[in-house]
């Protein structure tokens, strides 16, 4: 087996997340990792795009909502805040 494989084969399928950048192209990777099972986390700068309520089945699991860098490297540490749903 290769060096990848064995580093993915002990991996706890049940607890990965799936983490992406919240925009348009984001739906369908979020829509996919749920029909495979896994978990989301929508990463969004300052608020949360209302465009997932008109697609729930691509809506992240929960959100991570960031500070723009250029604020978070003048303010540090409270950089991000989570949401759940």
């Amino acid at each position: 087996m290769d060096p990848v494989c064995d580093a993915i084969s002990s991996y706890d399928l049940e607890e990965i997340t799936l983490a992406t950048l919240c925009s348009h192209t984001s739906l369908q990777i979020f829509h996919g990792a749920r029909e495979e099972g896994f978990k989301t986390l929508g990463l969004a700068i300052r608020t949360i795009p209302k465009y997932y309520d008109a697609y729930p089945r691509a809506k992240p699991d929960d959100f991570l909502s960031l500070t723009p860098t250029s604020t978070c490297l003048s303010t540090p540490p409270n950089c991000a805040t989570e949401t759940r749903y």
